[in-house]
C-alpha cells in the first residue's frame, strides 16, 4: 500500500469517502514506519477531518498518535484565510511597487493586473504552506485530503496561472526600464531598477515553478482518486482521471469504495449487479493503474482506533480480489410496473428559488 512517495493526494467527489482513506493511509504509514513523522492534512474548508479522527485539529500539526523516537502521526486542518493575510500584506505592495500607474504598465494592464492579484491564492497559499512543511524535513510523509473535484482542479491550475501572471509583470517591467534610462539618464534607470518587482515576487514565482515540478513527479508524488460505482460519482471520476492525466499529475490507484460482497440481502445483491458496470469502466481507463475495490461498511470507521482496524483490512489487498465482479454480474433485468393512472402533480407554492443544502 505504502511506496518511497513522500505526497500523497486524495481526490474525488464529495461524499465518496476520500477523508476517510486519507486518514487510513496515513495510519498506516505510520504503522508501517514508526520512525517516520507522517502527517495528515486537510485543504477542505468542510473540515470533517477532525470529526472522524474525534479531535479538533487545529491549523499547527498536532500529534495524533506516538511512533518511535520522533516518529508518529500529525494531523491538521489548514484555514488557508489565515495563511492568505501574512501573504498578502507582502505580496500586493510587491504588485504595486512592480506596476507603478502610468509607468510600467496602462490603465487596461492595471486593471486587469489587480483583478488577477488575489482570487484563488487562498488554497494555492495553503498548498505552498504544504510544500514547505515537506521541505523544511520535519516530516517524512505528508497524506493531503483535498477538496471535490472542481475546486481541487482548479487549485491545481493556480501554479501555473500565478507564473503566467507574474510573467506579465516582468513584460510590463522589462517595457519601462529602457524607456526610462533612455529618457532621464543614469538617475532615471536607477529609479526604474528601484521600482523593480521585490525579491518576494521572485520568490513566489520560484515557488510555484517547485510546485509544479513536484506535482508532475510520479517518485514523489501519487494522487489517490477516489469513487463510488454510480452513475454520477463515475462520470465525475472519469473525468477527474482525464484531467489529471492533461495536467501531468501522476494517478497512481482508483480506489471504488462501498461496494457490495457477494453475500447478503437480494436488494444488496441487485445493488452489486448495478456497480459491476461502473467499475468495469474503471478499470478500461488505464490497463497501468490498479483498481482497488473496498467494501461496503455498516458501520463507517472513525476515530484512531476505527481507522486503524480500517487500515489493516485495506492494505492487506484480500478485499479487491473477495469483491472483484465475475463477467455474468450484471443490472438485475427490469421489472415493468403494471400500467397505472397519472397521478395529478400537487401545486407548486410561489416559490421563486429553492436551495438543496447537504454533505457531499
Amino acid at each position: 500500500m505504502s511506496d518511497a512517495r513522500v505526497l500523497h493526494f486524495f481526490g474525488g467527489k464529495g461524499g465518496v469517502g476520500k477523508t476517510t482513506l486519507a486518514a487510513a493511509y496515513a495510519v498506516r504509514l505510520s504503522e508501517e514506519v514508526p520512525k517516520h513523522r507522517v502527517l495528515i492534512i486537510s485543504l477542505d474548508s468542510v473540515q470533517s477531518l477532525s470529526d472522524l479522527v474525534k479531535k479538533k485539529l487545529p491549523t499547527k500539526p498536532t500529534k495524533l498518535q506516538a511512533g518511535k523516537g520522533e516518529g508518529g502521526l500529525f494531523g491538521a486542518e489548514l484555514n488557508p484565510h489565515a495563511l492568505l493575510k501574512p501573504f498578502l500584506a507582502e505580496y500586493l505592495p510587491a504588485l504595486a511597487k512592480a506596476a507603478v500607474k502610468g509607468t510600467h504598465l496602462s490603465d487596461e494592464e492595471m486593471g486587469k493586473l489587480y483583478q488577477q492579484a488575489v482570487p484563488g491564492l487562498e488554497e494555492l497559499v495553503a498548498l505552498f504552506h504544504v510544500v514547505e512543511l515537506l521541505e523544511s524535513g520535519e516530516y517524512d510523509r505528508i497524506v493531503v485530503d483535498t477538496a471535490p473535484t472542481s475546486h481541487t482542479l482548479r487549485l491545481f491550475d493556480m501554479p501555473a496561472q500565478l507564473r503566467k501572471f507574474l510573467g506579465f509583470v516582468k513584460a510590463g517591467q522589462d517595457r519601462a526600464a529602457p524607456a526610462a534610462s533612455g529618457g532621464k539618464g543614469k538617475k532615471a534607470a536607477a529609479a526604474a531598477a528601484e521600482a523593480a518587482p521585490a525579491g518576494f515576487l521572485e520568490q513566489v514565482g520560484q515557488k510555484a515553478e517547485k510546485l509544479l515540478a513536484l506535482l508532475k513527479d510520479p517518485a514523489r508524488t501519487a494522487f489517490h482518486l477516489v469513487a463510488l460505482a454510480e452513475p454520477v460519482p463515475e462520470a465525475q471520476t472519469r473525468m477527474y482521471f482525464t484531467q489529471l492525466r492533461e495536467r501531468g499529475l501522476p494517478v497512481t490507484e482508483v480506489v471504488v469504495n462501498q461496494v457490495e460482497d457477494h453475500e447478503g440481502c437480494p436488494a444488496c445483491q441487485g445493488r452489486r449487479g448495478l456497480q459491476a458496470p461502473h467499475v468495469r469502466k474503471y478499470q478500461a481507463l488505464d490497463k497501468n493503474v490498479p483498481v482497488n475495490l473496498l467494501g461496503r461498511r455498516e458501520v463507517a470507521p472513525r476515530g484512531l482506533d476505527g481507522l486503524k482496524e480500517f487500515a489493516k483490512e485495506w492494505s492487506a489487498g484480500k478485499e479487491t480480489k473477495a469483491l472483484e465482479f465475475s463477467a455474468a454480474e450484471g443490472p438485475p433485468a427490469l421489472v415493468r410496473a403494471p400500467s397505472m393512472p397519472p397521478i395529478a402533480a400537487p401545486p407548486l407554492p410561489p416559490t421563486r428559488l429553492i436551495f438543496f443544502v447537504g454533505q457531499g
